[in-house]
């Protein structure tokens, strides 16, 4: 998980959760947060909080964020 010096808000955690789990993910699911370089790291932190909080394993996968022309 990407380290954080932003706290995650647990109403957050919970939103995402619900909407994970809306879309059928669930415990022993594996799951990809799949990010940019430039990604907010407490977004990140936040969708793997959620899904590890359905009990699913998430992984992350950070891309490389395209240079701006």
């Amino acid at each position: 998980m990407s380290g954080s010096s932003t706290p995650t808000e647990w109403r957050w955690i919970a939103r995402f959760a619900e909407q994970f789990r809306l879309n059928g993910l669930g415990p022993g699911d594996e799951c990809v947060v799949l990010s940019e370089s430039s990604s907010r790291p407490e977004l990140v932190a936040t969708a793997i909080l959620a899904a590890e909080s359905l009990g699913a394993k998430p992984f992350e996968v950070v891309m490389r964020t395209p240079a701006s022309s």
